[in-house]
């Protein structure tokens, strides 16, 4: 992405970023929260349109504990390993399937001419761009005290990582 068409979204409760498409900037909702999924702390990036907001389009989890751990636990689950520092791991998921708000109730299959545009949307995010924000993650400074070694590149991310939708 040349540098005009990202913005750097910066975590500083664990120290990380992730460089987002700027075109995202209206369609975006960030929310943190505590625990979940045997996590410390996720980082929710979640679609909106016109003020509705219908489900992540990716998700930062962050674990206290090995890497070693991590992948005993984790290595068969939808989780991406992004990088681990001082006992910290961080992963991400990418849904896979769109928003049942999507849905006809009445055929059970995805309303595409009342939600369209929302459906394409969300294909891109998650299909498109996602991996390369995945790739974009990196390591900054830490909690206020820590001790950090240089920088995790996201290398080896796994490429074409998206929902089947």
């Amino acid at each position: 992405m040349p540098p005009q068409d990202f913005m750097v979204y910066r975590d500083r409760t664990f120290g990380f970023s992730l460089r987002l498409p700027a075109w995202w900037k209206p369609y975006l909702t960030v929310r943190s929260s505590g625990k979940q999924m045997g996590a410390e702390y996720a980082l929710h990036l979640i679609f909106r349109y016109k003020g509705i907001r219908y489900g992540d389009v990716l998700t930062v989890l962050v674990f206290r504990m090995s890497t070693k751990r991590w992948k005993r636990l984790y290595a068969d689950s939808p989780l991406l390993l992004l990088g681990a520092r001082g006992g910290l791991v961080a992963a991400c998921m990418l849904p896979e399937e769109l928003p049942y708000a999507f849905v006809d109730p009445d055929t059970g299959d995805y309303d595409t001419e009342k939600y369209g545009e929302q459906i394409r949307l969300m294909k891109r995010m998650v299909n498109e761009d996602a991996p390369r924000i995945i790739r974009s993650f990196r390591w900054t400074a830490g909690p206020a005290g820590s001790r950090l070694p240089k920088p995790y590149l996201a290398a080896g991310v796994l490429p074409g990582t998206g929902c089947g939708c």
